[in-house]
């Protein structure tokens, strides 16, 4: 076989695998996924993790106040940033703080925060070699890496609330291990994610001086809400092969 035929025959491969993964992930954000924009792009990475699988990485603030517009399978709604204290802390009793808070403002926020206070004694830092936070689910630990300590107790909020959701999905029966279930609980963990960070900041997020974190976040919440295409993008490109 050629090597001109060898490119043609992954080629194939490749697509074809990205539209059945597509038109599995689609459903989760309630719109048809046209073929041309799925295989458009494949974006950043962004590193906070499910069940052990290793997945790539992702001041004083200015608070925004615009309306954040969301359409997802958490059923989420329009929100507003909320006033938050932020301190230079990012120990786990002040993320949970935060999303105590939060819950008001957030519904969907309350049945993870309850997993979270639940089983608080199950939260631990650790030094993870790639990623921000892990949910293992035969130990039921959820993992947060110590640089995390060095960050603001809204990072840790946020960290939180992802790694809460795959508990809770967990709790559900929700962590299956077909491709759909897969990117389900995945698309679910990081909806939240970024529905926690723009209500804390708006939409635009945080804009004075961000960490590498943070700025990560704002990344993420500028291609939620203005490309969601890309987002899927970039959920077929995190775990297209976790998922199968």
């Amino acid at each position: 076989m050629t090597q001109l035929v060898k490119v043609i025959v992954i080629g194939v491969v490749f697509g074809v695998g990205t539209l059945i993964i597509a038109s599995l992930i689609a459903p989760v954000f309630g719109r048809e996924v046209p073929a041309t924009a799925v295989v458009q792009r494949v974006l950043g990475r962004i590193r906070i993790g499910v069940r052990g699988r290793p997945v790539p990485n992702v001041g004083l603030p200015t608070r925004g106040q615009t309306p954040v517009t969301w359409v997802s399978d958490l059923g989420l709604g329009n929100v507003e940033a909320v006033p938050v204290t932020e301190e230079v802390s990012g120990s786990i009793k002040n993320g949970l703080e935060v999303l105590a808070n939060l819950q008001t403002d957030i519904p969907q926020l309350q049945a993870v925060y309850r997993v979270l206070t639940d089983n608080s004694q199950q939260i631990s830092f650790r030094r993870l070699r790639r990623g921000l936070g892990l949910y293992e689910s035969v130990s039921r630990m959820i993992l947060i890496d110590t640089a995390i300590e060095q960050e603001s107790n809204l990072v840790m909020a946020v960290i939180l609330a992802h790694e809460g959701q795959h508990a809770l999905d967990h709790k559900l029966g929700r962590l299956g291990r077909d491709p759909r279930s897969c990117f389900n609980t995945e698309a679910r963990a990081f909806d939240l994610t970024i529905f926690v960070w723009q209500s804390i900041w708006g939409m635009d997020g945080l804009l004075n001086d961000p960490s590498r974190i943070e700025q990560t976040f704002n990344q993420m919440a500028r291609i939620r809400t203005g490309d969601p295409l890309g987002y899927v993008d970039r959920l077929i490109s995190l775990y297209g092969d976790a998922c199968g």
